[in-house]
C-alpha cells in the first residue's frame, strides 16, 4: 500500500497527457484537433520543470469547461491568470475556493454588480462563481497556471495558444458573445465582431483607468446578450 500511494503522489505532480482527463468530453470533441498539437510536449515540459507550487491544482485546470458545454456557451468572460495564493484558484477566471478570503479583484467585482442592481452591502455571492458558469457562461482565463506568489510566471508556456484556439473555434461555431477584463484579454478578441464583443477594465484596485468601476457592465453584457436573443445573465447569485 505504501508504494502504490507513493506512485499516485509522483504522478500527481506530473504534467503529460493524462491532464486532458479533466477535461469534458464535449470539450475533447469540440477541441480535439488542438489536443492533438505538438506544442503542448513543451507546455508540460515547462510546467514539470518549475520548482514552486503551481496553481491551480492539477484536477482543477479544467474546472471552467466542467461547468458548461460548448454547445451551451453564450457569454466567454476572458480573464488573465489565476490567483497566486492558496485556497484561491479553482481554474475559473476570477472564481475561488468558498473558504477563500475574497481577493480585492473578486471583491470590486461583486461590488460592481451591487451597484448596478441596487442590492445590500451585505448581499453575499457565490465565491466559486459556480452560479454564473452554470447559466452558460465561460470563465477563461487566456493563460490557465501560475507559480505561486508571481503574476504571470507561466506567459508564453503556451496556454495562450490553446485559449486563443478556444475564443476562435466559439467565434466561428455560437453565436456567443465576449466579455473582456483588461488590456491583456483584449488581445484575445482581434477579428471577432464588435457587436459580439464588450470591453472593460481589469477589476483590480491597481486598474485607475476607471474603466471597471460604475462602468454598468454587467447590465451592457446582458443588452447584448438579449440582443443576441439570449438569456440574460442572473448576476445576483
Amino acid at each position: 500500500m505504501f508504494y502504490l500511494y507513493k506512485a499516485k503522489l509522483s504522478f500527481a505532480l506530473m504534467f503529460d497527457e493524462e491532464i486532458f482527463d479533466y477535461l469534458p468530453v464535449e470539450w475533447k470533441e469540440f477541441m480535439e484537433d488542438e489536443l492533438n498539437k505538438d506544442y503542448w510536449q513543451l507546455l508540460f515540459q515547462k510546467l514539470n520543470a518549475q520548482k514552486e507550487n503551481i496553481f491551480p491544482i492539477k484536477s482543477d485546470i479544467f474546472r471552467a469547461f466542467n461547468l458548461v458545454k460548448p454547445n451551451d456557451v453564450k457569454l466567454v468572460i476572458i480573464g488573465q491568470d489565476p490567483y497566486i495564493h492558496k485556497e484561491e484558484a479553482i481554474g475559473v477566471a476570477f472564481g475561488i475556493h468558498e473558504n477563500a478570503v475574497v481577493p480585492p479583484s473578486l471583491k470590486n467585482i461583486f461590488k460592481e454588480i451591487r451597484n448596478e442592481y441596487g442590492l445590500l452591502e451585505d448581499h453575499q455571492f457565490d465565491k466559486t462563481l459556480t452560479n454564473i458558469a452554470e447559466q452558460g457562461v465561460l470563465l477563461l482565463n487566456t493563460i490557465m497556471t501560475v507559480n505561486e506568489g508571481k503574476s504571470n510566471s507561466h506567459k508564453n508556456f503556451g496556454w495562450e495558444r490553446f485559449t486563443r484556439s478556444i475564443i476562435s473555434r466559439l467565434n466561428e461555431t455560437t453565436n456567443c458573445i465576449f466579455l473582456t477584463l483588461g488590456k491583456q484579454a483584449e488581445k484575445f478578441i482581434e477579428g471577432i465582431d464588435d457587436s459580439r464583443v464588450v470591453i472593460a477594465g481589469h477589476p483590480s484596485p491597481l486598474n485607475r483607468s476607471g474603466t471597471f468601476m460604475n462602468s454598468s457592465v454587467f447590465m451592457l453584457v446582458n443588452s447584448v446578450l438579449e440582443d443576441k436573443g439570449f438569456v440574460p445573465i442572473n448576476w445576483t447569485n
